[in-house]
This record gives C-alpha cells, sequence and structure tokens, in this order.
C-alpha cells in the first residue's frame, strides 16, 4: 500500500522541472541584463557561499556585496 503513494508519477513531470530551471537562469541572467543588483539579491539563499580569492564570502549579504560593482557598470 505504502509502495502506490511514493510512485515515480506522483511528482512533477521532469520536462516541468526542467522548464522551472531554464525560466529561473534566464531570469537570474535578466537582473545583470538590467542592471538590477537589488533583482539579484532574490536569488541568493541567506547561506551562500562563494570562492574567489583566498577568504570565501559567506551569506546573502557578502555576496550581494561583492557582485555590487557588477551592477554599476553599464557593460
Amino acid at each position: 500500500m505504502l509502495a502506490a503513494c511514493a510512485s515515480p508519477g506522483s511528482g512533477p513531470a521532469a520536462t516541468d522541472l526542467r522548464q522551472q530551471v531554464i525560466d529561473t537562469e534566464r531570469a537570474f541572467a535578466a537582473t545583470m541584463a538590467r542592471r538590477d543588483h537589488a533583482a539579484f539579491t532574490v536569488f541568493l539563499s541567506s547561506e551562500a557561499v562563494f570562492f574567489s580569492g583566498a577568504k570565501p564570502l559567506r551569506g546573502k549579504d557578502q555576496v550581494a556585496a561583492w557582485w555590487k560593482r557588477f551592477y554599476e557598470k553599464p557593460d
């Protein structure tokens, strides 16, 4: 009985999940095209870790602050 409850067909289709990833990636990239740093930060987790240089950046605030410079210039 429990095996029927966990059947593979009970969740979203793989094509739906794939499209969600594609849509999210495009929305993320669009933040850079629009130079919208505030929108960029919406995609960051409070537990984000970004490795650049000797010391990793930890948390949404540190990662957002490091990336802000790329959103301030037109190119």
